[in-house]
């Protein structure tokens, strides 16, 4: 059970990272051992505006890093701690916004 969550969370980050950094307007480390990524997104200064335009536009939530301390305020904060297809689904969205930055 555990090694099967381990593998699907794996997938999931890739899925949602390999995605988004494909846009080339997207920087973010890829964790080892967290269930979410804090994703950097060019363009984006106001964290908390950019997660609730992000969420009205493409039904995709994600947390402001401002939540997380001043350093934080231009990132963004995605968990993928879910089923491969959703993160995918999700991740073309999210692209799809990016793209329109």
């Amino acid at each position: 059970f555990v090694q099967e969550n381990i593998a699907r969370a794996r997938t999931s980050r890739d899925i949602l990272l390999n995605a988004l950094i494909a846009t080339n307007r997207v920087r973010s480390a890829k964790p080892d051992g967290a269930l979410y990524a804090f994703i950097e997104i060019d363009g984006i200064t106001d964290s908390r505006k950019a997660a609730l335009d992000i969420v009205d536009k493409t039904g995709v939530g994600l947390a402001p890093g401002s939540a997380f301390g001043a350093g934080g305020a231009t990132f963004l904060r995605a968990c993928f701690l879910r089923d491969p297809r959703q993160i995918e689904d999700a991740a073309d969205r999210l692209s799809q916004y990016i793209a329109q930055l």
